[in-house]
């Protein structure tokens, strides 16, 4: 019997996909490799599409509206990432610099270039998003970019890597 409603419709073909997404991205990886002359009309299709006065008007309308809104929505998510790793204060844990262009979230184990080859993650909304989505695991704090650089710069002298030229006031 087929769903009535648009939102029934809708949810069953979420779901379905979901339970068989291996299954249909199978079938269509098969299709395009015994069709290939389809992907060349698609990308002329595509091509020609991109041409029309419509679509540079959607563009023109509506792509500003979606770019400001996305880095909205990568803020909100970058905010509360600090207000929970810095105790609802967003300034540096060494010296309370408060600039939030200036923070930047520090592995406190220096284990930050073993979790990006590790968990494969980028960083910038990426890292932020995925810190929020796993449910703020702890081992991490905010710092700003001159305190973070300067216990770069100690961890690296403690362990003898390297030669460092560093300035240090007397």
């Amino acid at each position: 019997m087929p769903c009535k409603s648009k939102d029934k419709r809708l949810e069953y073909g979420r779901r379905y996909y979901r339970e068989h997404k291996e299954k249909i991205l199978a079938q269509q990886r098969e299709y395009r490799r015994a069709h290939p002359e389809d992907r060349a009309k698609d990308a002329k299709r595509h091509r020609q599409r991109y041409k029309t006065s419509e679509y540079n008007a959607y563009m023109r309308a509506y792509y500003p509206k979606t770019k400001l809104q996305t880095k909205r929505r990568r803020d909100k998510i970058k905010i509360e990432v600090f207000m929970h790793y810095s105790n609802n204060k967003m300034e540096c844990a060494r010296c309370g610099y408060n600039n939030i262009d200036a923070l930047c979230i520090d592995h406190v184990n220096n284990n930050g270039q073993y979790e990006r080859n590790v968990l494969k993650l980028g960083g910038g909304h990426t890292f932020y998003s995925w810190l929020k989505n796993h449910g703020f695991p702890s081992g991490y704090q905010v710092l700003c970019y001159n305190c973070n650089h300067l216990k770069e710069l100690k961890y690296l002298r403690n362990r003898g890597k390297g030669h460092l030229f560093v300035q240090q006031r007397i």
